[in-house]
């Protein structure tokens, strides 16, 4: 699939920090496997031919990070997102916690306006991730960018649902609250 981080010269084990993807003539069966699975499982892919996803993956840097490292934190500039591929993420967005899997896409906010990441992103395991920059949107293939912005568009509408139910639960328990505050 992808070349793995560079080795130490001294220790020969990997090094955290990135690494482009490179592919052979036919893909290993392991991201075929995992080209099946994001387009099963992850709305981000489901409209994407297996070639187009080939062509995504060929832009994506294979990232490596040890457990508890940080990917980025709140606050800084950002200008890629992410997809796991192996471990596990945690984000911070505030005093919350979430736990991302393998297949699972974040800091894809980033990708549209390069704006200051909204969380901090940590790796709960060892994880493998394949970060894609902005610069995707340069890409020739103009389907395959019409595909990323609608599959970032979906996943952003996604946890706005998510945030929205969240928001509408808590009002709901302030509600209670405050009417059982009127009733003493």
């Amino acid at each position: 699939m992808a070349k793995d981080a560079n080795p130490d010269e001294k220790t020969g084990k990997k090094q955290s920090g990135p690494s482009k993807v490179v592919f052979t003539q036919k893909l290993p069966a392991k991201i075929r496997d995992l080209i099946s699975k994001l387009q099963q499982n992850y709305p981000f892919f489901a409209e994407m031919h297996e070639k187009e996803i080939e062509e995504l993956l060929r832009q994506c840097e294979n990232e490596t990070f040890r457990d508890g490292e940080v990917i980025f934190e709140k606050g800084t500039g950002g200008d890629k997102f992410y997809l796991i591929v192996s471990g596990s993420v945690l984000i911070f967005p505030g005093n919350a916690e979430i736990r991302l899997e393998p297949g699972n896409v974040f800091g894809e906010m980033a990708i549209l306006d390069r704006s200051e990441r909204t969380a901090t992103a940590m790796a709960a395991s060892d994880a493998t991730l394949l970060s894609l920059h902005q610069e995707v949107f340069s890409t020739e293939m103009l389907a395959l960018r019409s595909k990323i912005a609608i599959g970032i568009a979906k996943q952003l509408s996604e946890k706005l649902r998510n945030a929205n139910q969240i928001m509408n639960q808590i009002a709901d328990q302030l509600t209670d609250a405050l009417k059982k505050i009127a009733e003493l």
